[in-house]
C-alpha cells in the first residue's frame, strides 16, 4: 500500500473544512513547490523533498484535529498573504502536537502552497496582479511554511526530515545570492538545511554549505553560517578540513574571512560570533603559520616580534585589536575569546595585552611590513588592562578572568615559552587593585567578587614563581580590599574566603597592617551573617559549621601564623583578641569564638604538644593509647566502626616499622592476618600497598645497593693552555673527567637483568589505585598520608612502565615514557615544595628526573622500593583503633569515604522497568536524584554516562544543585542531556556518580607517541551504576503501522 493512499485515509478519517486544499496523491511528481512565482526564486521549485512518511498509528484525538480544520478553513477564507502567513504559522504549531497527524498536516502545507501558486499565475495572467507584487506574496507564503516546518522538525523530527528535499535547497542557496526581499526567505532555508543535516550528521554537506554561504553580504546569513561552523565544532569535525583546494588555502581563507567580519563586519551578532569561530579555528590548527594570509602574513611577524607567530598567536592579536569595539558585548565576548585557546601562547604575545608600551613616535624608513605590525601592536598593547577598566561592569569581570586564566597557564609547570615574567604577574595584580576603588564606589558587587578572586589567583601564581617575597600592598589597597566585602549573607561568607586569601599573599609584616587584618576578621564575623547560636551542640565538635565557616577557619589560622610574630609583640592586639575570646558567654557566637582561637594558634602554643608524639612506635604498651575515656568510646562506636580481636592491633603494629632483609616472611604473615580479618572491601589502604612492597622487596633483594644521589655530570670544557700541552697530564685530567660518566653507566647496567612478573605488575596497577581512590575519595586526611599517596601512585605508575618497557624494542617509545616518567616526578616535587612537606619525601624525585635509559630506570626503581614505606597511612589506621567497652576487642573506626546512593533513576532487581522512548540523534534530558556522603568538595561532584555506543562523558554538578542534609550528607538533584546514536532496540545506558580532581603525577597512563593529550582530570565513582532502558520513539509507531497495512 503506498503512503499516498495512507495519507488519503488519514484526510478521510478526519473532518476537513477545505476539501480544496486537501493533498493530491495521484502522482508523487505534483507536490508543490516551495518558491514564489518570481524569476529570482524560480530555483526552490524543488525545495522540499518527494518523498513522504508513512501515517502516525497514535491513537486519534480530537481535539488537535479540530484546530487544524478550523484553520484549514481560515485559510480557504483569506486572500491577505500577511494574514495567511499567520494563519500556517499556527497550523504548523498545532500541528506539533502529540495527537496531530503530522504528516497529513505537511501535506496539506504542500497542497496549500500549489494552490497559491497557481491562484498567483491566474492573477498575472490576468493582469489583475503585477509580477512584483506575485513575488512578494510568494515569498511571505513560502517564508511561513518553511519557518513552520523548522518548527515542526524540532518537535518531530523522524517525520518531518524525510519529507524535505535537502539537496535541492542546498543547492539553490549556493548557486543565488540574496537580492530584494528575499533574504527573509533565504535565513530561513538555510537555518532547516543545516538543522536537516546536522540531524543526519552530514557534515561535509554542511561544510560546503556553510562555506559558500557565508560569502552572502547578508548579515543575517552570515550570523547563520557562523552558528553552523561553531556546531560543526562541538560535534567534533574540523570545518576547515583539507579540501581539493589544499588544507593551507581553506585555513588562511576562513582566517582572512573571520578577521574581516571581527574587526569590520556592520552587525555586532557577526563579530561575537566570528571572534568565537576564531577560537575554534585556533584549536584546530595550532601549529599553523597562514603564511598567505592577506590580513597577517608571516613576512609581517618576524621584524617586530622575536618568534614566529603560529595561527593561535595571529587570532589572539586580532582579538586584541577587537578589545576597541564600540559595541559592549563585543568587547565581553573578546575578553571571554582571549582565554579560550587550548594551548598556552608564547609569553611575549600575551604580555604584550597585559603590559602598555611607550609609542615610539620616531620617523624611520621601515619596510611597510614592518611598520604595519608595529602598528597592530601599538592597537593591541594592554588591550586586557584597557578592558580591566572598561566602564561596563561585565567587560571588566571577564577581563579579570581572562587576566587570571591566561596567568594560570602561563605559570604552570608545562607552560614551556609561554612562561610569564614576574614583572608582568604584578603589573596583572597592580591593575586589579588600582580597579577595586571604582567597583566599590559603583556598588557593583558581582565586579568586586571577580576582581577579588581574579587577586588570590594571580597572587598564587606569582607565589608558584619562587619569589620568597610577599606583594607589597600600600595601605590604601589593604582598605579598599577589606571594605569590599559584600553585607549580602548569601555571599558573604565566600567573599571574606577570597579576600583571607589574598591577604595571605600579602606583606603583613607591619603593626598597622596586622591591625586593620585583625580589625576586618573580628568585624567580619562579629556581624548578624556570622552570628551563630549553637547551645545545644557538642562544644568540641565543629560539624555544624558549614563548608565555608570551615574555609575560613582554615585561612585565618594561616593568617594567624604569619601574623604570629607582630601579635606577639604587641600586647594591646593580641589582649584583644584574647577578651573577645573569652567574652563569648553560653556557647552563643561560637564561631567568633574559634576564630579568635585560630588567630591565636600560633601565638600561644602549648608545651606539651611535642611529647603527645613523643612515644615510641615501637612500644607495645603505647597500643593501648587505646584506653580513651567511656565518652570518647561511645562517640568512636556511634559511627561506622566493627569489632576486632587484639590479634589484629598486634599485627597492625609489627607494619609501623619499615621491614628490614630478614623480616619478610613476618610481614607477609601480617598481612595475610589482616587481609583475612577484614572483608575484601574493609581492608586498609595502607594493607594493601604494604603488601605490594613487601613483594617487591622481596623480588630485588638479590640486587647491589647504589646510591639515590644523581650522578655528577662529567665536566667536558679543556682550557686551551690544555690543549696545546703535550703532558700526560692533560689526558690523565680528561680520562679523570669522563670516568664518572663510565661509573655511573656501569653501575646502571648492573641493574639490567629486572623483570617484574605478572603479579607484581598487577599489584604495582593495585597500588596505583588504592591510592589515587583513597586521595579522591577520603574526606579528611592529614598532609602526611597526603604526600605518602602521592610518593606511592608514582612508584606503582614506575613499575607499569617498567613493566611495559622490558617486552618493548620501540626505542621512541622508551624514550616518551622515560619522558614521561622525569615530568611527572618534577611535579610530583612541585607540589611537595608548594606543602612544605619536603621532610616527609621517601622518593628521590630528582633521580627520577635524571632518568635517561632504561637501565637508569630500573636502578632508580630499585632504589625507591628499598625507601618506601607507608608509615603514615598506618599510623593513621593503628589510630582508629579503640578499645571496646562491651567486650574484650577492639573497635576499629573505618574512614570517612565519599559515597552516593542514586535516587532517580530507579533501578530495581525484582519490579521490572519499563523503557524510556527516545528519539535517536536528538538531545533528551535525564533527571539524576541521588543522596552524597563524605564529600570534602562538593563543587568537584560529577555525574558519568555511558551510552550504548561506549561513549563515556562527564557532566559537571553546579554548586547549587547541592542541598546539605546534616553532616557530611548532601542531597544532589541534577538533569543532564543525552544524545544518543542510532541503536537497535532495546538497549540502555548506565549512569553513575564519580568525584573529579585534577590528574595527580603519575595517576594516569602516559601518552603513546603521537596520541592526544590526557585529560586535565580524573575521575573516581562513588556510586554503583544505574542501567536505563532506552528503545526508539519510532519503533511502536512503526510496527503499529505495518499490522494495519496487513489487516
Amino acid at each position: 500500500m503506498s503512503s499516498s493512499i495512507k495519507r488519503d485515509r488519514e484526510w478521510e478519517a478526519s473532518p476537513s473544512g477545505g476539501d480544496s486544499a486537501a493533498p493530491a496523491a495521484e502522482s508523487e511528481s505534483k507536490r508543490p513547490r516551495i518558491s514564489p512565482p518570481s524569476s529570482s526564486l524560480s530555483s526552490d521549485a524543488s525545495s522540499i523533498s518527494q518523498h513522504s512518511v508513512s501515517a502516525s498509528g497514535q491513537r486519534s484525538e480530537d481535539h488537535p484535529m479540530t484546530v487544524l480544520d478550523a484553520i484549514r478553513g481560515k485559510l480557504q477564507d483569506t486572500s491577505d498573504p500577511h494574514l495567511q502567513a499567520r494563519l500556517l504559522l499556527q497550523y504548523s504549531s498545532a500541528a506539533a502536537s502529540p495527537g496531530a497527524k503530522t504528516a497529513a498536516a505537511i501535506d496539506f502545507l504542500f497542497s496549500f502552497l500549489q494552490q497559491n501558486q497557481t491562484q498567483t499565475e491566474t492573477q498575472t495572467g490576468d493582469g489583475t496582479q503585477t509580477s512584483k507584487d506575485a513575488g512578494s506574496s510568494g515569498a511571505i507564503v513560502v517564508g511561513a511554511i518553511v519557518r513552520g516546518l523548522r518548527q515542526l522538525l524540532a518537535v518531530k523530527p523522524a517525520v518531518v526530515e524525510p519529507m524535505i528535499q535537502v539537496d535541492a535547497m542546498g543547492e539553490q542557496l549556493m548557486q543565488c545570492m540574496s537580492v530584494g526581499e528575499d533574504f527573509k526567505l533565504r535565513r530561513d532555508m538555510l537555518r532547516i538545511v543545516v538543522d536537516c543535516l546536522m540531524l543526519t550528521s552530514k557534515f561535509v554537506q554542511v561544510e560546503t554549505l556553510l562555506h559558500v554561504c557565508v560569502q552572502d553580504h547578508d548579515a543575517g546569513m552570515q550570523a547563520i553560517c557562523l552558528r553552523g561552523y561553531l556546531r560543526l565544532h562541538a560535534a567534533g569535525r574540523c570545518f576547515a578540513a583539507s579540501t581539493s583546494t589544499g588544507e593551507k588555502d581553506v585555513v588562511e581563507e576562513h582566517f582572512d574571512r573571520l578577521a574581516t567580519f571581527v574587526l569590520f563586519a556592520q552587525s555586532k551578532e557577526v563579530r561575537v560570533l566570528a571572534a568565537q569561530v576564531l577560537v575554534a579555528l585556533a584549536d584546530l590548527h595550532p601549529q599553523h603559520q597562514v603564511v598567505s594570509s592577506r590580513v597577517f602574513p608571516s613576512s609581517m611577524d618576524k621584524p617586530a616580534t622575536k618568534t614566529t607567530l603560529f595561527l593561535p598567536e595571529k587570532i589572539f592579536y586580532v582579538l586584541c585589536m577587537a578589545g576597541s569595539d564600540v559595541s559592549a558585548s563585543v568587547r565581553v565576548e573578546v575578553a571571554r575569546c582571549l582565554r579560550g585557546f587550548s594551548r598556552v601562547l608564547a609569553s611575549e604575545v600575551v604580555e604584550h595585552a597585559v603590559l602598555k608600551t611607550q609609542i615610539d613616535e620616531a620617523v624611520v624608513d621601515v619596510a611597510p611590513e614592518i611598520l604595519e605590525m608595529s602598528t597592530r601592536r601599538m592597537l593591541s598593547s594592554g588591550v586586557l588592562l584597557s578592558l580591566l577598566e572598561d566602564i561596563d561592569g561585565d567587560v571588566a569581570a571577564e577581563a579579570s578572568r581572562t587576566i587570571s586564566r591566561l596567568s594560570e597557564m602561563a605559570t604552570a609547570p608545562d607552560a614551556g615559552e609561554g612562561r610569564w615574567s614576574q614583572r608582568a604577574l604584578e603589573r596583572a595584580i597592580t591593575a586589579h587593585f588600582d580597579a577595586l576603588p571604582r567597583a566599590s564606589v559603583s556598588s557593583d558587587t558581582t565586579l568586586c567578587r571577580v576582581l577579588v578572586s581574579s587577586l588570590g589567583r594571580l597572587l598564587v601564581c606569582r607565589n608558584s614563581l619562587n619569589t620568597n617575597t610577599d606583594f607589597t600592598v600600600s595601605s590604601a589597597d589593604l582598605s579598599c580590599l577589606v571594605r569590599s566585602a559584600t553585607s549580602d549573607a548569601d555571599s558573604i561568607k565566600s567573599a571574606v574566603v577570597d579576600i583571607l586569601l589574598v591577604l595571605r599573599y600579602c606583606n603583613l609584616s607591619s603593626a598597622w597592617a596586622v591591625q586593620r587584618v585583625v580589625d576586618f576578621v573580628l568585624d567580619i564575623v562579629a556581624s548578624s551573617s556570622f552570628c551563630r547560636l549553637s547551645s545545644d551542640s557538642d562544644g568540641e565538635n565543629n560539624d555544624d559549621f558549614d563548608c565555608w565557616s570551615k574555609r575560613i577557619l582554615v585561612a585565618v589560622r594561616a593568617l594567624g601564623k604569619k601574623c604570629s610574630n607582630v601579635l606577639q609583640a604587641d600586647v594591646a592586639l593580641s589582649d584583644r583578641v584574647r577578651q573577645e575570646t573569652s567574652s563569648q558567654r553560653n556557647d552563643q557566637r561560637r564561631f567568633l569564638k574559634s576564630v579568635c582561637q585560630a588567630l591565636l594558634d600560633q601565638t600561644e602554643l602549648p608545651l606539651d604538644d611535642k611529647s603527645k608524639d613523643s612515644k615510641s612506635p615501637s612500644d607495645v604498651s603505647s597500643l593501648f593509647f587505646l584506653k580513651t575515656p567511656p565518652a570518647c568510646a561511645a562517640h568512636a562506636a556511634s559511627r561506622a566502626s566493627s569489632t576486632y580481636s587484639l590479634q589484629v592491633v598486634h599485627s597492625l603494629d609489627t607494619l609501623r616499622k619499615s621491614p628490614v632483609a630478614g623480616d619478610v616472611a613476618v610481614y607477609l604473615k601480617a598481612i595475610h592476618r589482616l587481609r583475612t580479618a577484614f572483608a575484601v572491601d574493609d581492608v586498609d589502604v595502607s594493607v594493601r600497598v604494604a603488601d605490594v612492597i613487601v613483594r617487591l622487596r622481596q623480588h630485588i633483594h638479590s640486587f647491589p645497593n647504589a646510591s639515590a644521589a644523581p650522578a655528577p655530570t662529567a665536566h667536558k670544557y679543556v682550557s686551551m693552555q690544555a690543549m696545546l700541552s703535550t703532558s700526560p697530564s692533560v689526558g690523565s685530567g680528561h680520562t679523570s673527567n669522563t670516568s664518572v660518566g663510565n661509573q655511573d653507566q656501569k653501575e646502571a647496567q648492573a641493574f639490567a637483568s629486572l623483570r617484574l612478573p605478572k603479579d607484581l605488575e598487577k599489584g604495582c596497577q593495585e597500588m596505583v589505585d588504592a591510592a589515587s581512590d583513597t586521595y579522591v575519595k577520603a574526606f579528611a586526611l592529614s598532609s602526611s598520608p597526603r604526600t605518602e599517596l602521592l610518593q606511592l601512585i608514582l612508584l606503582g605508575r614506575v613499575g607499569l612502565v617498567l613493566s611495559l618497557l622490558q617486552t618493548s624494542s620501540d626505542s621512541l617509545l622508551r624514550i616518551e615514557k622515560l619522558r614521561w616518567i622525569a615530568k611527572e616526578a618534577t611535579r610530583l616535587r612541585f607540589l611537595i615544595s608548594d606543602n612544605q612537606r619536603q621532610g616527609e619525601l621517601w622518593l628521590p624525585t630528582r633521580l627520577l628526573s635524571d632518568v635517561r635509559s632504561l637501565d637508569d630506570l630500573k636502578r632508580a626503581f630499585v632504589i625507591i622500593v628499598r625507601k618506601a614505606w607507608p608509615t603514615a597511612l598506618i599510623d593513621a589506621a593503628f589510630r582508629r583503633f579503640t578499645l571496646a567497652t562491651s567486650s574484650s576487642g577492639v573497635v576499629y573506626r573505618r574512614p570517612g569515604i565519599a559515597h552516593a546512593s542514586i535516587l532517580e533513576p530507579v533501578t530495581s532487581a525484582t519490579a521490572k522497568i519499563e523503557p524510556r522512548e527516545i528519539t535517536a540523534n536528538w538531545p533528551f534530558e535525564q533527571h539524576v536524584r541521588f543522596l552524597l556522603t563524605n564529600a570534602r568538595d562538593i563543587t568537584q561532584v560529577y555525574v558519568k554516562s555511558v551510552l550504548p555506543n561506549g561513549n563515556v562523558e562527564y557532566h559537571h554538578v553546579p554548586a547549587k544543585r547541592v542541598c546539605n542534609q546534616g553532616s557530611r550528607k548532601h542531597m544532589v538533584d541534577h538533569t543532564i542531556t543525552l544524545t544518543v546514536s542510532p541503536f537497535s532496540d532495546p538497549t540502555a545506558f548506565t549512569v553513575a556518580v564519580c568525584l573529579g580532581h585534577p590528574t595527580l603525577p603519575g595517576s594516569v597512563k602516559p601518552n603513546t607517541p603521537g596520541s592526544g593529550e590526557t585529560s586535565p582530570h580524573i575521575f573516581k565513582e562513588i556510586s554503583a551504576p544505574v542501567r536505563v532502558l532506552i528503545f526508539h520513539r519510532t519503533s511502536s509507531t512503526l510496527k503499529h503501522a505495518a499490522k494495519s497495512s496487513t489487516a
